[in-house]
């Protein structure tokens, strides 16, 4: 007789949940597949808890505001969620603007607002039925079965997140607004903690229709200080697209401009890199800035070129450098020199400084001509003595005039 055999009957180990052993040709009832998630979820737990929300690979998105029709693409990859589950894309993920602002007001049930947007990735349960999507055939009972087989499906879908409807900060340039955003994100969490779901670009909308869009600004991978890696990731491509500008041009930068008006930025991040063409003959004993340096203090010091990248991941969490609001900060430029010509008192000796060069020259060929003149009195006054014991000093240490004998019983001293 074969035995009766039940999937959902798990022997106590004392290590609970226990994975079902299972068998072809055995349907999964509800209670197995119950027992074979909370295991998934039991051996999953350990590895997610550790991981802070972000994009750990991949997940790059692309939305062309000029052309609306052109689909936004989002490239495979997988990350962490705000609320702290996996949300992966296994293949590439297209949608007009259309079908998503659609989708978005449905949900919303109203029109979208403009304002400030981020594009999300969300993670959401949908049902999927085959039936469905093939066509009824005739003599047959239009509405679907009750007890035809559903199968639900974890999907990653787009969305918008509103972040800011501030007249001010949408009258901005996009790449001005997109660096204030990055500042406002290190004070607070971009991450949605209750929905989940991860950021992958700010966007503007004003009438329904995307106005800009910028992809770097709201890249967080998935590390504490994600924030501060996305802010200066969105500086180098600022600082980059303003070099390659002024070599487009043929023009060197202004040294009577603010740092903010020449680079187009409000907030520095704590550290990171300035283009070589803001610093005039770095190399040179007299190096000079090519900006106007309006409420900053700045300094200028050699390190290795080997340590500034670790000087900058040290550093980068500190916060914003403020360039518009005379806050006094200190911006201090790193040098990189060769690690073969660096040492530690390469900056110790003082610049040359040609007038007081010249001051302490004068100064002591007048000391000197003070003191011959004295000795030539001093000689003459002496002249008629008579010798001493030490006889006279000859002409050479006389400077060409001779000196006197002077008494046994008297000591001669000069000054």
């Amino acid at each position: 007789m074969t035995p009766f055999i039940r999937l959902d009957t798990v022997e106590r180990t004392g290590r609970e949940p226990a994975r079902l052993n299972l068998f072809p040709g055995r349907a999964l009832g509800e209670r197995a597949f119950d027992l074979l998630q909370a295991y998934a979820d039991a051996r999953l737990d350990p590895l997610l808890a550790p991981a802070v929300p972000g994009i750990l690979a991949g997940l790059e998105a692309s939305l062309d505001p000029s052309d609306p029709a052109r689909p936004i693409r989002v490239a495979p990859g997988q990350g962490v969620g705000g609320d702290g589950l996996p949300v992966r894309l296994h293949l590439p993920l297209e949608q007009t603007w259309t079908q998503l602002r659609d989708a978005v007001e449905r949900d919303l049930g109203a029109p979208l607002a403009d304002g400030l947007y981020f594009l999300h990735l969300d993670r959401g349960v949908e049902t999927s039925d085959t039936d469905l999507d093939m066509e009824t055939p005739p003599c047959r009972r239009a509405e679907p079965d009750p007890l035809r087989d559903l199968r639900l499906e974890t999907v990653a879908r787009l969305g918008l997140r509103a972040i800011s409807a501030s007249a001010s900060l949408m009258a901005l340039p996009p790449v001005r607004a997109a660096n204030r955003l990055c500042a406002r994100f290190l004070r607070e969490s971009p991450f949605d903690r209750v929905n989940g779901g991860l950021p992958l670009g700010v966007l503007q909308i004003v009438a329904r229709q995307p106005v800009w869009f910028d992809a770097p600004a709201a890249r967080y991978p998935a590390r504490p200080d994600g924030p501060c890696q996305a802010f200066l990731a969105h500086t180098r491509a600022v600082l980059e697209a303003f070099s390659r500008t002024l070599a487009a041009q043929g023009r060197t930068p202004d040294p009577g401009r603010s740092l903010a008006d020449q680079i187009g930025l409000d907030y520095l991040p704590a550290a990171g890199p300035l283009p070589a063409e803001l610093l005039q003959n770095p190399g040179s004993p007299a190096p000079s800035l090519a900006f106007a340096p309006r409420d900053l203090q700045i300094d200028l010091i050699p390190v290795p070129a080997a340590t500034v990248p670790a000087l900058v991941a040290r550093e980068l969490p500190r916060g914003t450098l403020d360039l518009v609001h005379g806050r006094g900060d200190r911006l201090r430029l790193l040098l990189a020199v060769a690690d073969a010509d660096y040492r530690p008192n390469l900056m110790d000796l003082p610049r040359p400084d040609p007038g007081l060069e010249s001051e302490l020259l004068a100064r002591s060929q007048a000391a000197i001509q003070a003191w011959q003149a004295w000795k030539a009195q001093w000689l003459a006054l002496f002249a008629g003595s008579g010798a001493g014991s030490g006889g006279a000093p000859s002409a050479e240490q006389t400077g060409g005039v001779e000196a006197p004998e002077l008494p046994a019983d008297e000591t001669a001293f000069l000054a």
